[in-house]
């Protein structure tokens, strides 16, 4: 019976841990922004934006401008429950009015309200989407 609690036991932590390295597998990649969806269900085409993530620790934003040019800027992810992923823009230098590692119009490109987020991770083949506290879709195709 012992060996049989400790082996359950075992199995079960294996599975957990399963589960959520699945989500941080899955997500490993470069994503393009398709469209986002507000709560009411309109819904936005982008097409230009881009979100990177690697390593299970990295985080790239990188949006196409008019002029031939992007803007890209850096952060970090972690995973605090299964199927979530919270994303915080490295703000050094955000105290001086410098950013060193976020272009200064990060939250104007990007459309968030802060410089962290926090997102519910559903994946469907190729396609993700992540869905904020305020409930915007954000919805991506593998790129």
């Amino acid at each position: 019976m012992r060996k049989f609690v400790c082996l359950f036991f075992i199995t079960s932590l294996l599975l957990l841990y399963s589960c959520s390295d699945y989500y941080q597998t899955e997500l490993n990649g470069q994503w393009q922004l398709l469209r986002i969806t507000d709560p009411e269900g309109e819904s936005t085409d982008i097409g230009t934006q881009f979100y990177s993530f690697q390593h299970e620790r990295l985080f790239s934003f990188t949006t196409l401008l008019k002029s031939d040019s992007s803007s890209i800027s850096y952060g970090y992810i972690n995973f605090p429950e299964a199927n979530t992923v919270q994303v915080s823009m490295d703000t050094t230098g955000l105290s001086t009015g410098s950013l060193v590692n976020v272009d200064m119009k990060f939250l104007e490109y990007s459309g968030w309200d802060s410089y962290q987020k926090t997102f519910a991770i559903t994946f469907n083949d190729n396609t993700m989407n992540l869905k904020d506290e305020n409930s915007i879709v954000y919805s991506f195709k593998k790129y």
